[in-house]
């Protein structure tokens, strides 16, 4: 396996299609739509974890959770609390308990809903960081290919082919031209 998780099994078939593409002369559409492909990956892997409800389930799931959880601590307390206070009969102590159990179902609940956010969030945070990382390892193992595969007949070089064709589809001119503008300055 190379470091990014990739199999040299699947980095020679990439290149082997590559080589079809080429003979095909569809080489140039074949790569920008591979590219056009994960970068679709990447902006929908952004818009699931910036989406206005996708947020609202994440807090409303953290927000259930994280009240069972109080409710279920606080009862736990309580029913253990009860057998050693079952020797007090007075009226005043059963008002003051369950305003006692109120408050501490509360606490319990803040401190819950915080912990349950924290890992929703991070769990979100996680996909969104595997989806991008995916898209960004499948273009870097397309570029990577193209740059080392030759044509055996015409000793071309497929990243050459791709560059020579001159067709740059229209959602990466922007990003072309700042290159460009990069490249002169230096």
């Amino acid at each position: 396996p190379t470091s990014s998780g990739t199999t040299t099994a699947s980095l020679s078939r990439l290149g082997a299609t590559l080589q079809v593409y080429f003979h095909l002369g569809e080489l140039p559409d074949a790569s920008w739509k591979a590219v056009a492909s994960a970068l679709s990956s990447a902006e929908k892997a952004g818009s699931q974890l910036f989406h206005p409800t996708g947020i609202n389930q994440m807090k409303e799931s953290a927000q259930s959770e994280a009240r069972a959880l109080a409710e279920a601590e606080t009862d736990g307390k309580s029913a253990k609390d009860g057998k050693d206070d079952s020797k007090s009969s007075s009226g005043g102590t059963t008002a003051m308990d369950a305003r006692q159990r109120k408050k501490q179902t509360e606490a319990a609940y803040e401190r819950l809903y915080r912990r349950k956010l924290r890992e929703k969030r991070a769990a979100a945070a996680s996909r969104w960081a595997t989806g991008v990382a995916d898209a960004a390892s499948r273009v870097w193992n397309l570029h990577r290919v193209l740059a080392r595969r030759n044509d055996p007949v015409t000793r071309k070089n497929f990243l050459e082919v791709v560059a020579e064709s001159g067709v740059v589809p229209e959602e990466f001119r922007v990003a072309e031209k700042r290159l460009m503008e990069e490249m002169r300055r230096k």
